[in-house]
């Protein structure tokens, strides 16, 4: 059993090998790669506690990190590069994945993989869903914690329900 990962599409990945050729990286190995499709969900939608059904694609990120130990997270619209991240907000993206790959459940089921966003909450997970039933499983960003669908969706529509209580430059709206 395994976790599935997306496969990019060639134009995405050559978009991303230049990206980082502009940014001065090198190629990372492909062992070192991973793609993940992205999905998003807004404010309203969280505040309403919609099901993870509801996210819509947002592009895709690729997660990679070299030898030396540096790591960057490169966010693309298609075959556009959106953002490059380096450094730690990079390795907290990349240390979820290892996480969701140590799973036990990841070793007993398929499972596949996007990232959630929810920039209006400032927040990001990786979903599993699973190939053939059972439950998704949402690994927070930046969190130890694997959690049910439901349970995501209840503290995430809390947080959002706070966020649109307060006014647009206390949300830091931009």
């Amino acid at each position: 059993m395994a976790l599935i990962l997306g496969n990019a599409p060639a134009g995405t990945f050559d978009a991303y090998a230049i990206a980082l050729q502009d940014f001065g990286l090198p190629e990372p190995p492909q062992d070192a790669t991973f793609f993940l499709p992205v999905r998003s969900l807004c404010l309203e939608e969280l505040a309403m506690a919609a099901p993870l059904s509801d996210a819509i694609p947002a592009g895709a990120r690729f997660v990679a990190s070299w030898p030396n130990g540096s790591v960057a997270s490169c966010e693309m619209n298609g075959d556009a590069l959106r953002s490059i991240v380096q450094g730690e907000d990079a390795q907290t993206l990349l240390n979820a994945m290892h996480l969701v790959l140590s799973l036990d459940a990841v070793r007993q089921r398929d499972y596949e993989v996007y990232l959630l966003s929810m920039p209006g909450a400032q927040r990001e997970a990786l979903c599993l869903v699973p190939v053939q039933g059972g439950s998704t499983l949402i690994a927070p960003v930046g969190e130890a914690d694997i959690l049910t669908e439901a349970t995501f969706i209840q503290q995430n529509a809390a947080i959002a329900r706070k966020r649109l209580s307060l006014t647009c430059s206390e949300r830091v709206c931009s």
